[in-house]
């Protein structure tokens, strides 16, 4: 595998799931309440569901690949490892940023209510992923070994899917500070707490790991068929065990629940066969949504900012329009949205590609220039 290789149909994938993100954050905020009884709705929400296990797969996945065979100089602590360690660090910045109700540290101290502070620290999907990468980056640095890497990598798997029913029924704050327990529990407000969500992250991984070795022995044809027909198989098996009530009492019972877990990445397995496909039939051109899904932290960042951010007097997008829409009305309002991010996308990614040094200029500058503001103010 080249080193500066990219494959697109993470890209794509990832892209087409931003997109949805989007869809499922305009419709929650804007769409009026009745609605969600339509079964239009319902089947909607069920796919918006499929969207964060895939965006955390690709995520991990994306992430060992483009450390694989860097294991060296990460454990040097050059380059890549400061690259990368900055690239989750402002991944975990820009997730808290969305959760802030001030922007000066004076009046979060001061004025942030008890709901304020627990919406500030809960967990959302750029916190568990930054959280994800910063584990799997150290275990890469401690681990020279390939497999045994691996090994730890589905060993902590599959630890997370059987625990996270237990974690999830515990008081951790007891034990823990708030910040830190909201990583394990949604008791407390986390949307995406670790447990079960890096089960994904950590799938993504051991995908990659086996699809570097299967693309090696020239065999990554037949390894995304068996996954693809495994995904479908699982996916299907799934449905069948859920709306049959085949499940055991026990299962049926725990939160979160296994068959839940194991069914979307089920699923993930098929988005990443029919997106593989798609590459492979049509050829590695880049398209709009794959432009999307490249520059992902600052579409997921920038389109949250513009429902939700509050302006002066607490006014936001979404305050201003409240859950006013109809179905069509909401569609619109999602399709003018996902073109603006399309179009932030494409120009970020022009200005990547002719200028690759001013990017992260003026992203060191946004973000220590913020930092500093958020400090003084």
């Amino acid at each position: 595998m080249k080193e500066k290789k990219r494959y697109l149909f993470f890209d794509l994938l990832r892209g087409w799931s931003l997109i949805i993100m989007m869809e499922a954050h305009v419709f929650n905020a804007l769409m009026q309440d009745d609605l969600r009884n339509t079964a239009w709705f319902g089947i909607m929400n069920y796919i918006n569901g499929l969207v964060a296990p895939a965006f955390l797969f690709v995520s991990g996945a994306v992430f060992y690949l483009s450390t694989h065979g860097k294991t060296d100089e990460l454990r040097r602590l050059g380059p890549s490892f400061r690259k990368k360690l900055f690239r989750i660090l402002l991944i975990a910045l820009a997730g808290y940023s969305l959760h802030l109700p001030f922007l000066s540290l004076n009046s979060m101290i001061n004025q942030a209510s008890p709901t304020q502070v627990m919406n500030f620290f809960a967990v959302d999907i750029l916190q568990c992923i930054a959280a994800g990468l910063l584990f799997i980056l150290f275990l890469k640095i401690l681990v020279r070994n390939e497999e045994s890497y691996l090994y730890i990598t589905m060993f902590t798997l599959v630890i997370i899917i059987l625990a996270s029913p237990w974690v999830w029924k515990q008081e951790l704050i007891e034990y823990l500070p708030l910040f830190v327990a909201d990583y394990f529990s949604p008791r407390y407000g986390s949307l995406f707490p670790l447990l079960p969500w890096l089960s994904f992250l950590l799938a993504g991984v051991v995908f990659a790991y086996y699809f570097v070795r299967f693309r090696n022995r020239n065999k990554e044809v037949k390894f995304i068929k068996i996954l693809f027909t495994a995904g479908v198989l699982v996916a299907g098996a799934g449905h069948l065990l859920i709306s049959g009530h085949l499940l055991p009492e026990s299962l049926q019972t725990l939160a979160p629940d296994p068959v839940f877990i194991l069914q979307r990445l089920a699923y993930v397995l098929v988005f990443i066969g029919l997106c593989w496909y798609y590459y492979y039939k049509r050829g590695e051109v880049r398209s709009y949504i794959t432009i999307v899904g490249m520059e992902s932290l600052i579409v997921y960042w920038l389109h949250l900012q513009v429902i939700f951010r509050q302006f002066d007097g607490g006014t936001s997008i979404s305050s201003i329009i409240g859950k006013s829409l109809n179905g069509i009305e909401a569609g619109l309002a999602f399709i003018l949205l996902s073109l603006l991010m399309i179009l932030a996308a494409f120009a970020w990614n022009k200005l990547k590609s002719r200028f690759p040094k001013v990017p992260r200029q003026i992203t060191g500058l946004i973000v220590w220039g913020c930092l500093l503001i958020f400090i003084l103010l």
